[in-house]
């Protein structure tokens, strides 16, 4: 059922590959009377033809439609592209005349079970009963051609018909398509013919509570139960494991989460979706941590339009610091031997000590006189600036955080204060018996005009976390540099985020009184991407032209502007309001679909997997090209790393077991192929890249080519090609 599993998920994923014109009609029960009370996972479109309508007015789906783009639509719809989707065995034809012809909706959910999770997949196909089997016909026809003909069964007095590869089962009732694993499908149409919606998810109390948070009809909607997802969590962590997860998750509050849910609508040129989380107690830390007060958007004129990533929050430092001090002590307690982070060359900094012994040396008290001079807003963005790449560990980048200063005088004293401390004691802040010359960095201040700066000085001007109080703000930056531009920014705000009309329509489609906001900008990611990564995709898009594999050139990839035309940034916000945590996203494509095909791919992994070996290309039968074959797969990755050179020496690539051919398992010579170096990808495709030796077959040779075929050939033919090619 592998098929129809990818068809679904391609529903999920490209909603807007069908043209539909009619009205979406009402489905004739809800999807989730076809459900169990069980199913702890629920995704729900429920139109089809709706959602598809909806999803063109998409900035993907402008983007996709613009004429710059015809020389890649050409190619990637051309009957001879290198595509799954063009495959004669692919139900994908199939699946595009049901989803034309559906009235009604589709649903996915996971369901619970002690063993494998079950899942189940139901579309409302109403008068579109043909088209559906002509589908699930493609399907076991396509596994039958594989040697894994259906089996026929009932269930509840419905024929039903079974996958013999994966036992997934399928079947068509009341105008309803079902497929998914056995016993959900057993149960599903148990409650069908039973008429029994009180056993259905439908009659559950937390999903009723859960869409009723929802509105009328979004284009999807989702149900979690997170108490099971939980439980899951804890119960899959054995005893024996380094670390406890419990105390973590308390500390979060994610215990005190009754109900989730999420709906999608289509806005302006891209997708809004809304998250709504209940908690058992309007204490939660899950509520606290998200902040309860409007979010100041004027100080975001400080933030650059320059910004690749920016936020803003309105939540109460206490109860931050305090989140942070109850996270770190409970993860302390769930294993204090545990590190989630690989051996550092650099002695470890335990923060929580370190501040507790400068608290004890200078006599400042963190909570009272650095949190309690803290206002609740704050904002924080990362910027690139230009002519670096942030490709190198990420060093071009400026991290900047401003933190509202309600008593900017005592601040400063008590940061003063920390910083003579940390100077007159060094190993305060790190580990036991270290001297003090061996720590990796040195506490340090400086002046910039009146203002003190402190910063940790590891020996490099692009890694020097510094402090500063100044104009209202107490500043966090990852480098002197970086803390001197926000100062600047401070004194003469240069045009900021709040200018950009991207900004501005993302913005636009969000809550306008939220605690938090933070914003992604797509212009300048895509900037980044043309600048450091796209030359070497275009070199490649290059390569395979000449080579005969792409019909297309760099030319016909649509400049930076195109895509910036079509796509707004992402923007986020989260409110926070009794025991209700309302959340929002505006992003080019929602992100639910792409989640939850990956969760249900997940959950149907074991099955899949078994049809991904036995639906395989069939094997050569010739061990001798099959084994060149597979060599050349590798040498052909190996080359992504090396800038599209194959390596100096086959063994680099390949082990010992490689380098012996399968027709002579006890060869006299450590390798039974010759390699030829110095070839690139961008070398012509009929080139010899490594060919047998002589004397394993008794005609002539196997020869492996740069563009990865196999050929035999006489011994004849073989010296005159290698003559030609070493001219």
């Amino acid at each position: 059922m592998k098929t129809i599993t990818a068809c679904f998920l391609l529903f999920l994923l490209f909603p807007a590959s069908s043209v539909f014109c009619a009205e979406t009609d009402s489905p004739s029960r809800p999807l989730s009377d076809c459900f169990p009370a069980d199913t702890y996972l629920y995704l729900e479109c429920p139109g089809v033809r709706d959602l598809a309508e909806r999803a063109k007015s998409t900035g993907l789906y402008s983007l996709w439609t613009d004429p710059s783009m015809s020389a890649l639509r050409a190619y990637c719809g051309s009957p001879d592209s290198d595509s799954s989707l063009q495959s004669t065995d692919s139900a994908l034809p199939a699946f595009l005349a049901l989803q034309q012809s559906m009235s009604g909706g589709v649903a996915l959910g996971l369901i619970g079970s002690p063993s494998v999770p079950q899942w189940l997949v139901v579309a409302d196909v109403g008068s579109a009963e043909p088209q559906a089997r002509a589908l699930l016909d493609s399907v076991y026809s396509y596994e039958s051609s594989r040697g894994f003909p259906p089996r026929p069964s009932e269930m509840s007095g419905t024929p039903v018909t079974s996958s013999s590869l994966d036992d997934e089962c399928s079947a068509i009732f009341q105008g309803l398509l079902l497929f998914g694993s056995r016993d959900a499908l057993a149960s599903s149409l148990y409650m069908l013919h039973a008429d029994a919606p009180s056993l259905s998810l439908t009659s559950s109390v937390d999903f009723t509570k859960s869409m009723s948070f929802l509105s009328g009809r979004p284009s999807y909607r989702a149900f979690l139960d997170p108490q099971v997802l939980l439980r899951d969590v804890r119960s899959a962590v054995p005893p024996s494991a380094p670390l406890d997860p419990a105390p973590l998750l308390d500390a979060f509050g994610l215990g005190d989460v009754e109900t989730f849910s999420l709906e999608g609508s289509f806005v302006l040129s891209g997708v809004l979706e809304r998250v709504r989380i209940s908690t058992s107690s309007a204490s939660s830390p899950l509520i606290e941590m998200s902040g309860r007060s409007p979010v100041d958007e004027s100080r975001m004129r400080l933030i650059p339009r320059s910004a690749l990533l920016c936020s803003a929050r309105s939540v109460d430092p206490r109860s931050s610091y305090s989140l942070w001090r109850k996270f770190s002590d409970a993860a302390e307690s769930a294993s204090p031997d545990f590190s989630l982070f690989p051996p550092s060359p650099f002695p470890a900094v335990d923060l929580r000590n370190a501040l507790a012994s400068l608290e004890s040396a200078s006599g400042v008290s963190i909570e009272k006189d650095v949190i309690a001079n803290l206002g609740s807003s704050s904002i924080s963005y990362l910027t690139v600036p230009e002519g670096e790449n942030p490709l190198g560990m990420l060093t071009g980048m400026q991290q900047v955080f401003l933190l509202e200063a309600a008593n900017e005088e005592p601040l400063s004293r008590a940061l003063s204060s920390l910083a003579d401390a940390a100077q007159r004691n060094p190993s305060l802040l790190g580990p036991p018996g270290l001297a003090p010359d061996d720590l990796p960095f040195k506490v340090q201040t400086s002046s910039l005009g009146t203002i003190k700066v402190v910063y940790l000085d590891y020996a490099s001007p692009t890694l020097s976390p510094s402090l500063a109080v100044y104009g209202g703000y107490l500043i966090y930056a990852n480098n002197t540099d970086s803390l001197k531009k926000a100062i600047d920014n401070i004194i003469a705000p240069s045009p900021s985020i709040t200018d950009s009309e991207e900004f501005r329509r993302a913005r636009s489609a969000l809550s306008k009184s939220p605690s938090q906001i933070a914003y992604l900008s797509l212009d300048r990611l895509i900037d980044l991407a043309y600048q450091y990564i796209m030359p070497s995709i275009l070199s490649g898009v290059d390569a395979a032209q000449a080579r005969g594999d792409a019909s297309f050139s760099s030319a016909d990839v649509p400049p930076a502007y195109v895509p910036k035309r079509h796509l707004d940034g992402v923007c986020l916000c989260i409110s926070a309001s009794g025991n209700l945590l309302d959340s929002e996203v505006y992003s080019p494509t929602g992100f639910a679909p792409l989640l939850f095909a990956a969760l249900f791919s997940a959950a149907s992994r074991p099955a899949l997997a078994r049809l991904e070996a036995a639906v395989a290309p069939p094997q050569s039968t010739d061990p001798p090209r099959a084994r060149l074959i597979e060599m050349g797969r590798r040498l052909q990755l190996s080359t992504i790393l090396r800038a599209e050179k194959f390596p100096d020496r086959l063994s680099d690539v390949v082990g010992p077991e490689f380098l012996q051919a399968p027709q002579d398992p006890s060869p006299e010579s450590p390798t039974d192929y010759v390699y030829v170096p110095g070839l690139t990808m961008s070398s012509p495709g009929r080139k010899v890249l490594v060919y047998e030796r002589s004397g394993l077959n008794p005609d002539g040779r196997h020869v492996l080519r740069v563009d990865g075929s196999v050929e035999f050939l006489t011994e004849q033919d073989f010296q005159s090609l290698i003559q030609e090619q070493t001219k």
